[in-house]
């Protein structure tokens, strides 16, 4: 799956406060446009969701701008794909999922990249 990956380190810190802009997908930016292996489902209740919208939330943008530190979160980790907020239809079900079947259209506020 494509994905917009979030890779920042101190160089790339420096130079976009130095620039007075957000995160960037240019070489010198700590974004990238990555093709991502779509990951196995991480236990027999869990669903897959083909993603039809996406999109990027506060938190995200803290971090593009380097206004909130992402490593303060216990939940991040980094390469980090950005957005959360998603709707999508479930593809793939696992064995133990019992409230929505493929097909089913659902919101999403949290996504598992690993």
């Amino acid at each position: 799956m494509k994905a917009i990956v979030f890779e920042p380190s101190v160089p790339r810190f420096l130079m976009t406060k130095a620039l007075g802009r957000y995160a960037s997908l240019d070489p010198a930016g700590s974004l990238r446009l990555a093709d991502v292996p779509d990951p196995a489902l991480p236990g027999p209740d869990w669903v897959r969701v083909k993603v039809i919208a996406a999109g990027i939330c506060g938190s995200d943008t803290g971090a593009l701008s380097y206004k909130a530190s992402p490593d303060l979160s216990g939940l991040v980790s980094f390469p980090s794909v950005m957005g959360h907020e998603m709707l999508g239809r479930v593809v793939e079900t696992g064995p133990g999922a019992t409230r929505v079947k493929v097909g089913d259209r659902v919101k999403t506020i949290t996504i598992v990249t690993k």
